[in-house]
């Protein structure tokens, strides 16, 4: 699954969010600020998650 990183454009910071890339156009809050006034960058590195019966 891919880590989306991001910037908030109010407050500056930055923060990463993991999700599906079916997901990948939904729109993003940030979690310092709230603001949705985010710029969205591709990261190389990729999450791994296992699902326990």
């Amino acid at each position: 699954m891919p880590v989306y990183e991001f910037t908030c454009q109010e407050c500056h910071k930055n923060f990463e969010v993991v999700r599906p890339m079916s997901e990948v156009s939904k729109s993003v809050a940030c979690p310092h600020c709230g603001s949705t006034n985010v710029q969205r960058s591709w990261s190389s590195v990729f999450a791994v998650t296992s699902k326990k019966s």
